[in-house]
């Protein structure tokens, strides 16, 4: 159980960043240690083995007893899902974000919305601006592009292919919706809370999303411009009920967003596009970028204490910047 939850891990979100090394290491500790336990068992049945490694009586004193060994492996045994589970689960979201698992994208429920337009602006007039409920329900596909949802509770909500640009989302809830290839084009989202939001190929070209709370999957989303000064897309290290959950930015488009500021700890930007981007004063922390494109990006004040750029292209005048991230030796620097 334990190698497949790490096989699986690795199949949806690639190799473990550098927190989970010395969880890791402590692992094959561990079963280093089972592997000699079993061998040591072995000898001490076995005189004419043991004569390999030493005396029989040596071996005989050094075995385990057998309740002993029963013990030690029974805790390995049980312990091992629990510490796959620990050693892999902080490193991502990935196992408590991943909610496409067995969920079909085609179906009706995915793909079709059961209100109009007409009928969300019903809602919405009838809440006088002060927070409509459209929690849960399937609107995706439909133009609401220019609508005001200011405050909106939109949790769990079907928007995928939605038309939301121009619309205004401060301080709405979308946390858990389903935003899959959504238009926010120039949408504003300034305090709005994308707790797991599924985001994917979204475009928010131009959107503000200033201060607002991000642990969304927007992989292959495009972000040209966005503004996210402020923004709190790291990982919540004091809330583990669901494991640790971040913003995962994966081969996305951010060219000359504004991450001024913003909480980046653990955010993952590998093969991301931040070419021309701000980052000055933003906190990334142990943030994964292998690979992303940081050529003319801004990170004066920055924080990249342990920032992953294996294989990331850099500027070769700013290598300095990158001091304490890491593998600095690996950039590409241009």
């Amino acid at each position: 159980m334990h190698d497949a939850g790490a096989a699986l891990y690795r199949r949806l979100v690639g190799q473990p960043s550098r927190l989970a090394g010395r969880e890791l290491a402590l692992r094959l500790s561990r079963r280093r240690r089972r592997k000699d336990l079993i061998s040591g068992s072995t000898r001490s049945r076995n005189p004419a083995r043991s004569e390999l490694a030493g005396s029989w009586t040596s071996a005989q004193q050094d075995a385990p007893t057998p309740i002993g060994v029963a013990a030690r492996l029974a805790k390995h045994l049980f312990a091992a899902p629990i510490a796959a589970a620990l050693a892999w689960t902080p490193i991502g979201s990935a196992l408590a974000q991943d909610m496409m698992r067995g969920v079909n994208l085609s179906s009706p429920d995915m793909t079709s919305a059961e209100m109009t337009r007409g009928d969300v602006q019903a809602v919405l007039a009838a809440a006088g601006g002060h927070g409509a409920d459209l929690s849960g329900k399937r609107l995706s596909g439909l133009d609401l592009s220019g609508l005001d949802f200011t405050g909106v509770n939109l949790r769990l909500a079907r928007l995928n292919h939605a038309n939301l640009s121009g619309a205004k989302l401060d301080g709405a809830v979308l946390d858990q919706a389903w935003a899959l290839g959504a238009d926010f084009s120039g949408a504003s989202l300034v305090k709005a809370s994308l707790y797991m939001s599924q985001m994917a190929g979204a475009r928010l070209d131009g959107a503000n999303l200033e201060e607002a709370h991000i642990t969304a999957d927007m992989n292959r989303a495009r972000l040209v411009g966005a503004r996210l000064r402020k923004a709190d897309c790291g990982a919540d290290l004091k809330n583990q009920s669901m494991g640790l959950t971040r913003a995962s930015f994966k081969s996305a488009d951010l060219t000359g967003a504004d991450f001024a500021e913003a909480n980046l700890t653990l955010t993952d930007l590998k093969f991301a596009k931040l070419t021309s981007a701000n980052l000055s004063g933003a906190v990334m922390r142990e943030a994964d970028a292998r690979g992303a494109d940081l050529r003319g990006a801004r990170f004066d004040g920055a924080d990249v204490t342990e920032l992953d750029i294996d294989s990331a292209r850099i500027d070769a005048g700013a290598a300095s910047l990158f001091d304490n991230a890491a593998h600095l030796d690996r950039a590409i620097r241009d």
